[in-house]
């Protein structure tokens, strides 16, 4: 789905977006909630994410490539970092 600059999806608006991806930098620490990198017995529990630490190792316009510290990597859409309340680690 493409937004025009001034559209606002879910209340966060294109000018948001481009204000966490040039404040977050390749390296910065940040806490995340995901689905990945949970034991069996968090999915067991049926807990819907959990919060994680990561690094950041790579950066595309629409998202983020987080590294956790067990090596698992997720990528991550700027909207759903701003939807999640980033905050660095």
């Amino acid at each position: 789905m493409m937004v025009s600059k001034h559209e606002k999806v879910g209340g966060i608006t294109w000018a948001d977006v481009e204000k966490i991806s040039k404040r977050i930098k390749i390296g910065d620490r940040i806490r995340v909630k995901t689905l990945k990198a949970m034991s069996v017995e968090q999915l067991n529990n049926r807990c819907y994410g959990a919060v994680r630490h990561g690094t950041v190792v790579e950066k595309y316009p629409r998202f983020v490539v987080i590294e956790f510290d067990n090596g698992v990597r997720e990528s991550i859409l700027w909207i759903d970092l701003l939807k999640g309340g980033v905050n660095h680690a």
